[in-house]
This record gives C-alpha cells, sequence and structure tokens, in this order.
C-alpha cells in the first residue's frame, strides 16, 4: 500500500465543521496517513488568525492585556475540543505554554503553539497518533533548515508508526529551542514530511480549487490551472503570483513526488497537479505581475555591444547592492530594470555614476513601471500575438520586453496605471484564442 502526505491549511482548520470536513477527507482514503496542520485561520473576514493572535500575545507587554489575549486563544481551542465532541483536556498545555512563554520559551516557541495545539486536537478526532514536529524536523546553528538530519529521524519515527498527525512550521535548534520557518512554513513541513515518508502524493488542502490562471482580484472567475511544472510555478512565484513558497516545493521536487493543490470545500474537484514535466501540449500556466518596477536607459554608440562598457554599468549597480531584474540591449542602446524601492535615496548617485563612468550620448529614467508576465512552456506563436494586440487595444505603449533565457516567460513593461487593465485583456484575448482553436475545423 502507498502513501499520501496531506497538509491542510489554516483555513480548513479555523472551526469544529470545517476540522470534521478536513477529517473526513483524510478517513476516505487509507492511504491518507501523514497529515501536517497549520494553525487555525479565520473565520470570517473579521476573525483573527490563531497565529496572529499568538504574536500579539507574545509581544504585549502589559500582563492583564497578554492573559486576556492567551484566555481569547485558549477559549477558541476549547470550543473546537467541545463543538467535536472530544474527550480531550489541554489544560496542561495550556499552562505550559503560558509559563514557558513568559520565562525562557522564546517567541518561536510561542507562535508555534497554534500549530502544537491544532495537531494534538486533529489527532484525536482522527485517532491517529500525534507526532512533535520538534523530534523529526530540525535546524543548524546558524537557523538554516537541516535537511539531511531531519530526513534521517524523521523517516525512522514515520516508518515505525501507522498514521500520524504533525504540526507545520516549526523545527527543533541544536540547543533544543524551537525555530520556526517563514510564514506559510507549514506548507514547507507538508513536503519535508512527504519527502521523508517516501510518499507517492503530497496533497495540499487550502480554500481554493487549486491555482489560477490569474488574480481574481483582477479577472472575474479566472479558470483553474489543470497541471502546472515546478519551472513554470518558479516563475509565476517571482512573479508575485499566489503559489506555494519556492522552499515548500524543494523536497519533494528532489523526490520526484508530484503536488496536488485541493479544495477542502470541494474535496472532489481534481485541483492543480504540479510536476516535473507536463506531458500536455502547448499553451499557459499563468499570467501574473507586480508593480514597482524603473528602467534605466543609457545610449551611446555601439555600448550594447562593447562588453566592458556593459560590464561597467552593471557594475554600479552591483556596487550600490541595487539588483538588476533584467537587461535589454541594442546596439546603441542598454535598458536595466530594476525594483523602484531598491534605489529609492540611490537613483541620482546611479545616474551621476554612470555619466562620470560611460559619459553616454543620453540617459533616460522612466517610472512606475508595471511588470506581466505570461508564463507556459511550450508557449504557441499566438500567445505574444495575443499579448501585443490586447496592449495595442488598449493603446498601452510597451517600455520593455523580455523573454527568458528557457523560453517559458514572456514579459511586457507598461505604465502601473494599466496594469489590472493589461492584465484583463491579456486574459481575454488568451481566452479568445483558446475559443477559435476549439472551433476550427
Amino acid at each position: 500500500m502507498g502513501m499520501k502526505a496531506v497538509k491542510f491549511g489554516g483555513t480548513s482548520l479555523c472551526s469544529a465543521a470545517q476540522m470534521k470536513k478536513a477529517a473526513e477527507i483524510v478517513l476516505a482514503d487509507a492511504d491518507r496517513r501523514v497529515v501536517v496542520v497549520s494553525a487555525p485561520g479565520k473565520r470570517s473576514p473579521e476573525d483573527e488568525k490563531i497565529t496572529d493572535l499568538l504574536y500579539r500575545c507574545y509581544e504585549e507587554p502589559d500582563d492583564v492585556k497578554k492573559a486576556c489575549l492567551f484566555e481569547k486563544i485558549r477559549e477558541r481551542f476549547d470550543g473546537i475540543i467541545s463543538d467535536l465532541g472530544l474527550s480531550l483536556d489541554l489544560s496542561e498545555e495550556y499552562e505550559a505554554i503560558q509559563n514557558a512563554g513568559v520565562k525562557f520559551g522564546g517567541r518561536d516557541y510561542f507562535v508555534s503553539r497554534g500549530e502544537y495545539l491544532c495537531a494534538k486536537i486533529f489527532a484525536a478526532l482522527l485517532k491517529y497518533e500525534f507526532l512533535d514536529a520538534a523530534d523529526g524536523i530540525f535546524f543548524h546553528e546558524d537557523g538554516s533548515f537541516d535537511g539531511r538530519k531531519t530526513r534521517t529521524v524523521l523517516s525512522a519515527l514515520l516508518a515505525q508508526r501507522e498514521a500520524v498527525v504533525i504540526p507545520g512550521f516549526y523545527g527543533r535548534m541544536p540547543n533544543d529551542t524551537i525555530k520556526t520557518f517563514p510564514r506559510g512554513g507549514s506548507d514547507i513541513t507538508g513536503a519535508v514530511a512527504a519527502d521523508a515518508a517516501g510518499a507517492y502524493l503530497y496533497e495540499n488542502f487550502t480554500d481554493v480549487s487549486g491555482f489560477l490562471l490569474a488574480d481574481p482580484k483582477i479577472v472575474d472567475k479566472p479558470e483553474t490551472v489543470s497541471i502546472i511544472s515546478y519551472k513554470e510555478l518558479r516563475r509565476l512565484s517571482y512573479m508575485g503570483a499566489s503559489v506555494l513558497h519556492e522552499d515548500a516545493v524543494f523536497p519533494v521536487r528532489r523526490s520526484g513526488i508530484p503536488i496536488n493543490i485541493r479544495n477542502t470545500d470541494c474535496p472532489d474537484d481534481p485541483g492543480t497537479m504540479i510536476v516535473e514535466k507536463k506531458k500536455t501540449g502547448a499553451g499557459i500556466s499563468g499570467i501574473a505581475g507586480k508593480k514597482g518596477y524603473s528602467l534605466i536607459r543609457v545610449s551611446k554608440d555601439r555600448i550594447g555591444v562593447d562588453s566592458a562598457a556593459v560590464q561597467s554599468l552593471l557594475g554600479i549597480f552591483e556596487r550600490r547592492q541595487v539588483a538588476a531584474y533584467a537587461d535589454a540591449r541594442s546596439v546603441d542602446s542598454v535598458g536595466i530594470l530594476v525594483e523602484s524601492r531598491n534605489i529609492a535615496g540611490k537613483k541620482d548617485y546611479i545616474l551621476n555614476e554612470i555619466c562620470q563612468c560611460l559619459e553616454p550620448d543620453t540617459i533616460g529614467l522612466s517610472e512606475e513601471l508595471a511588470l506581466v508576465c505570461v508564463v507556459g512552456e511550450q508557449m504557441p506563436p499566438s500567445v505574444p500575438a495575443a499579448v501585443f494586440c490586447a496592449l495595442e487595444e488598449l493603446g498601452e505603449r510597451i517600455r520593455f520586453i523580455g523573454f527568458g533565457a528557457d523560453d517559458i516567460v514572456l514579459t511586457v513593461g507598461i505604465r502601473e496605471q494599466a496594469f489590472e487593465r493589461a492584465v484583463r485583456k491579456i486574459y481575454e484575448k488568451i481566452g479568445m484564442q483558446k475559443i477559435k482553436k476549439s472551433a476550427a475545423p
């Protein structure tokens, strides 16, 4: 019998009703024997996540207010236990958390208790064994993740158990203190557990039925992407798409374990599969983008083919610790694209140094730019055509064009004010092309 590793996000565990749904999903498939949980999330837009309450509680200097905040956390968990009808008493756990948080536990220990307590409750509901992440997930002295030790120890622990629930988000330092991953770290724990268990699939249950082709805050009801490669995921994540953190992908990618993004509220939806290599034909996997870019253009006779001049130009940005997102070159000009926040307070120094070092014919700075990226392996020629047609219809001049070295991403730079309209129009044009293709004889 194979094994699946399953991770549930905070929205999937925000209440007793949601926990029951999650439990039904787990128990419906005997292969789901390694379960990783986040701390309970918001029950409504006005509600607070348990992790946010724990941060507030830890940082509150007033003892009376701190006690009130912790009581609120305790009532939330006790309410879930009561609504689930469990005979589970966490009084000793609450006391230990309060005492450790005040005396010596540290911030990471305190804020990780949301996952810890949630895993205790969910394990009792499933009648699975609770396995503390601190016993199987480890960090180095410098705070970096110790993948080798974790894989060895956690694999052995999982091999000795039939079915477990593991709290996400944290592990153990060499001095036995608790260390957390970055926010969203339960996704990393899930991937690490899937790898250690030798799972054939890592299911990540959340509040959406997979990845969407575009941001639903910009595009109304965008399509769900059925399959996406790790390479495509990386490009979309870098450009701000709401996808898994890169660190949550590496452990399973290394072992060739696919990820299935699923919806707790719609468990029959197939969701999105994340794989090493897609077997499907050409198409796109996402439209994403970000605002806040600036383009510095330098013109001089043959500067674009003068390697020494280009290196000198890039060296100016390097010395100022400004990362160049991309550069575009022609025979007599070079454009350097950077994030505007990285040159805040440095613009005049950079422009002056360029003038002194390169003596250009002209130098220009375009600010308040946005990048729109269309990502897809085996991207057909019709996709760039749709992008350019969309921008032409909007009357929007393209300030920057870039193609990734691996031919899976097309990036265009436009004015920030046109960003949302451009994304909607590009989505519309690409969708129309799909309709025309399906209608062709």
